[in-house]
């Protein structure tokens, strides 16, 4: 069981159908997280409990329809509803951001030990390995995402703490 690790991928919004499907409204950068066989997490009484997707279906970029594995009722699926969805791509890292990385676009980087290294972009990579693109003067650099990297989110003034490692091209070389 991962515990407080792994990311923030969506909410599950409502029972599709009477079989136990659910409607999962996801972040789009999750979306290929997905799939048939994996467990996802359900955060149940602050706990994170894996449920093995059985079956699942992209229908937009934010919202995909989920068969869980022993959800086989249309009661079972309302049991669920409302609740947050974690994915285990990261589960063995130390500290994980939860919450929508693309909430970050706009906000100033800055490290513990390099100080400020610019503004988010936006996310590359994949929901393996998302990367931060960050502007620091006329040139975009990539930043990781996972592991122990993102430090502290500070919504109010719009500011991300990280802690990168030496040798990110760009930002910490």
């Amino acid at each position: 069981m991962p515990g407080r690790r792994g990311s923030f991928i969506g909410t599950l919004a409502r029972p599709h159908g009477v079989s136990g499907e659910l409607r999962v409204n996801i972040n789009p950068f999750f979306a290929e997280s997905i799939e048939p066989g994996i467990p996802l997490f359900i955060e149940i009484d602050g706990q994170r409990v894996p449920f093995f997707v059985g079956e699942s279906e992209q229908i937009a970029d934010d919202i995909c329809i989920v068969k869980f594995i022993f959800i086989d009722t249309l009661e079972e699926a309302k049991k669920v509803c409302g609740l947050r969805v974690f994915t285990s791509l990261a589960q063995d890292s130390d500290t994980v951001y939860e919450g929508d990385l693309h909430e970050l676009t706009g906000f100033t980087v800055k490290d513990e030990k390099a100080g400020v290294l610019g503004v988010v972009l936006g996310v590359a990579g994949n929901s393996i390995n998302p990367l931060l693109e960050i502007q620091k003067d006329k040139e975009i650099c990539l930043a990781p995402v996972g592991g122990p990297f993102i430090v502290r989110v500070d919504r109010n003034n719009r500011i991300l703490i990280t802690r990168l490692p030496d040798g990110i091209p760009g930002l910490t070389d």
